[in-house]
């Protein structure tokens, strides 16, 4: 299980200038939902049902408060990243890969 919400937030995020790297495949679902849930912002009640990858059951695997703190960050980190610093938070990321 995934604890660092960082881990998704920062993943989602950086989908806009790279292709992340992921922990394992749990953890790129994650980056799918978090993605998912701020750029189209459709509510996992509406969500399709695919049992190859169950994104509803995973969503709610981990808690309303965890998919908060991913949200939260997300607008955080979007507000102040842009090209430049997309480098930076890339940097910060591979470190928590790396410590994983």
């Amino acid at each position: 299980m995934i604890e660092n919400y960082a881990l998704v937030s920062e993943g989602a995020i950086l989908r806009d200038y790279t292709t992340p790297q992921y922990i394992n495949d749990e953890h790129k679902r994650l980056v799918d939902i978090a993605d998912s849930l701020y750029n189209l912002n459709i509510p996992v009640s509406e969500w399709g049902d695919n049992p190859e990858y169950d994104y509803k059951g995973l969503y709610a695997k981990y808690s309303a408060e965890f998919w908060e703190l991913v949200l939260k960050d997300m607008h955080a980190l979007d507000s102040q990243l842009d090209t430049n610093k997309a480098g930076d938070l890339l940097a910060e990321y591979t470190m928590l890969i790396d410590s994983y």
